[in-house]
């Protein structure tokens, strides 16, 4: 190394030799720099200030979102459902087999039902019987029943004759009576008449001998005639007198007479309604009579329809079990779609209610949905109106028939944009696996949504896009995934944001709006 005056380096004097080249030598040399050297620390003054201003208000102003993450899949829902055993039995045979279309109300597979076999043969035997004991008893009732119509019959004829004479008698006698009263009334009145005649004639006559009494008496007073005169016309008014009595005595006896005949006449008026009565009740035997024959056609003719009512009841019985047991035998699809799996094979013994498959009812205008389970902390958190982005899972798409298991479920890849979803409803409480299995269709697919632990069931729509191929809203970039039944995705909820300030200062969490 080379030294300049024996104690410093080369270098170092180059440098120093620089420096006091740009050094001012003038005042006014130096008052020239003292301007950019004011202007360039106002600038970084000014830049330190601006990005403090910047932070403070982005701590403040500033929202960070808290977000809970769980497991989602496309589904239609209640679009995948179980085939169930209606009655307990054997499946005999199935008609279908996994894949292949099925139409409403098509016979999926056969069941045995031999209990309901046996109970239909025991009711056939059971009406064979009844029919056989009902015949011999309709016989005998028959023949008792003819034995009483037959004495019901005679009965009636002789009644029936019985009224017919008393009524003629009846209607003879009361013409005789009444000829026999108005004969009577004549003759009554005719000698009342000739009485009454008789009476006044005699009247009139002793009226003229009391005159001829009275003239000889004056006459003898006079002694212009005898005594015997006198008494002789005395003797002819005590005559006449006695003739007026014997008259009196006739019409006595006459009103005698009439009074009998009346007599008579009530007599043969209560023989009159004597006959009437016997007449009456004549009728009222042979009314009941009548009334005996109707009812004897009326019992038989109810034991006859109670006879059809206990074969039609037991018929119906047979027609019902016969249509259980064809409803029983044969398992139907309820719905149009298409058989994913036969879950029990043929000869095994199946329960009511027992699932025996799974129906994909799904049609292409059906709506998805989005069908996402949180942890229970995570999940109670999310109400309806949060907005949920999903992504699909590192494990890719897994199909609702649950082909090849269920596929492992990890965080969102990284390399898809999100879909966005509408919260549309929350379980109040956890979901069991059974019920989520059912909406989702599959228990696969939900034994690796749900993992270990209880979680809460959140149901989203997917936001429509009319714009967009895919007819929904998309967020982030990448590469947009296939929207179908079946995709298992990673879902993130924003529950509420933060100002940044609040994680560095956790007291201010509390302050009321400051969040």
């Amino acid at each position: 190394m080379n030294l300049v005056d024996g104690s410093k380096p080369a270098g170092n004097l180059v440098s120093n030799t620089a420096d006091k080249l740009l050094l001012p030598t003038t005042p006014e040399a130096v008052g020239d720099l003292l301007p950019v050297v004011r202007v360039r620390g106002t600038l970084a003054v000014a830049v330190l200030g601006a990005v403090l201003i910047a932070g403070l208000l982005y701590l403040v102003l500033g929202r960070l979102p808290i977000t809970v993450t769980g497991h989602a899949v496309i589904v239609v829902r209640h679009a995948v459902m179980p085939l169930e055993s209606s009655a307990a039995g054997r499946v005999e045979r199935w008609l279908v087999k996994p894949g292949d279309r099925v139409e409403q109300n098509q016979p999926v597979a056969v069941v045995g039902q031999p209990l309901l076999e046996k109970e239909i043969e025991a009711l056939q035997q059971e009406l064979a019987e009844l029919k056989a004991s009902q015949q011999a008893a309709r016989a005998l009732f028959k023949e008792t029943a003819l034995l009483e119509r037959n004495t019901l019959t005679n009965k009636t004829s002789a009644i029936t004759d019985r009224i017919a004479v008393t009524e003629q008698e009846l209607i003879e006698f009361q013409q005789l009576t009444a000829a026999a009263i108005e004969q009577e009334n004549e003759y009554f009145q005719e000698r009342e008449q000739e009485l009454l005649q008789l009476k006044a004639l005699e009247t009139r006559q002793a009226a003229e001998l009391v005159q001829r009494l009275e003239r000889a008496q004056r006459l003898r007073e006079k002694e212009l005639i005898t005594e015997e005169q006198l008494f002789a016309a005395r003797e002819a008014v005590t005559d006449q007198r006695v003739v007026l009595a014997r008259v009196d005595v006739r019409r006595l006896e006459l009103n005698r007479a009439r009074l009998t005949a009346a007599e008579n006449n009530l007599k043969a008026l209560k023989e009159t309604r004597e006959r009437e009565q016997a007449a009456a009740a004549l009728r009222q035997d042979l009314l009941e009579a009548l009334a005996d024959a109707a009812r004897l056609d009326r019992d038989v003719a109810d034991s006859e329809h109670q006879d059809r009512l206990e074969r039609t009841r037991l018929q119906r019985r047979i027609i019902g079990r016969k249509q259980t047991l064809q409803e029983n035998r044969e398992i139907r699809s309820p719905l149009a779609g298409q058989m994913l799996e036969l879950m029990v094979a043929a000869g095994s013994v199946v329960g009511p209610g027992s699932r025996m498959g799974t129906l994909d009812t799904r049609k292409k205008s059906d709506r998805f949905e989005v069908v996402a389970y949180f942890p229970i902390g995570a999940g109670k958190k999310i109400v309806p109106g949060m907005l949920m982005e999903l992504s699909p899972t590192v494990a890719g798409v897994v199909s609702l028939t649950g082909e090849g298991g269920a596929q492992p479920v990890t965080g969102p890849s990284l390399t898809y944009r999100k879909l966005l979803a509408r919260v549309d409803s929350t379980s109040q409480l956890p979901i069991s696996p059974t019920a989520a299995a059912l909406t989702v269709g599959s228990e696969a697919i939900t034994a690796g949504l749900m993992g270990a632990g209880s979680r809460v069931e959140v149901i989203a729509q997917l936001q429509p896009d009319l714009d967009h191929p895919s007819g929904y809203v998309w967020a982030g970039g990448g590469t947009e995934f296939d929207v179908a039944a079946g995709t298992t995705l990673f879902a993130r909820t924003v529950i509420k944001q933060r100002p940044p300030l609040s994680f560095v200062v956790p007291a201010l969490k509390e302050w009321p709006g400051f969040n």
